[in-house]
């Protein structure tokens, strides 16, 4: 409950559920689309590894980029570029998707790196692994189970690519709403720290 009543918690929840949504549905249904193309599951394990290999460079440098950029920016950037990897397979092109696999290092462990450090710096220590259980529960738990039943649902009565469609609109929107916030919440911080100066 003490981790319920901090907003700035509950806002990164809410921001990654639908992030997480977004990614499940898209890593879910991809194969089905790959293979709706004529490609064959060859094709499927090559960007499969191509979305692990990015990773890699991601895991070497977030330390280092995580120091120079704020986490909220972080999390904006990671949402802005799973929104162009889930619109890259209504190219048609199977270059497309190799380029939105190659995005999986810049979407997920950006967004999951920065949320567990987000946890961190905005929890006390003794809260520190109900904070991680409480984001581990909300991903992979309710939004991934969400995402597949009702991205299954929405592919079966729209199709795949107008669902992938539709999500990622759903993404930009919320990921602009963020932004929104964030930049409101930067300017009442300053406003305040003018104003203790001032005193």
């Amino acid at each position: 409950l003490s981790v319920f009543k901090n907003k700035k918690i509950l806002f990164v929840l809410f921001y990654a559920c639908i992030f997480q949504i977004v990614l499940g549905c898209y890593g879910s249904f991809l194969g089905l689309v790959v293979t709706d193309m004529g490609y064959d599951n060859a094709t499927i394990g090559r960007l499969m590894c191509v979305s692990a290999l990015s990773e890699i460079p991601v895991l070497l440098c977030i330390g280092y980029i995580s120091r120079k950029i704020r986490i909220e920016y972080l999390l904006l950037i990671a949402g802005a570029a799973m929104t162009v990897r889930i619109w890259l397979p209504l190219t048609g092109s199977i270059a497309g998707i190799f380029i939105g696999q190659s995005l999986q290092g810049v979407t997920y462990m950006i967004m999951y790196y920065s949320c567990v450090m987000f946890m961190n710096q905005n929890l006390s220590k003794e809260l520190h692994g109900t904070g991680q259980s409480l984001f581990y529960m909300v991903q992979t738990g309710l939004a991934c189970t969400f995402s597949n039943i009702a991205g299954g649902w929405l592919g079966g009565k729209i199709g795949l690519l107008k669902t992938y469609f539709l999500y990622g609109l759903v993404l930009l929107a919320v990921t602009a709403l963020c932004a929104f916030v964030l930049r409101s919440h930067f300017h009442k911080d300053i406003a305040k720290q003018k104003e203790t100066d001032f005193l």
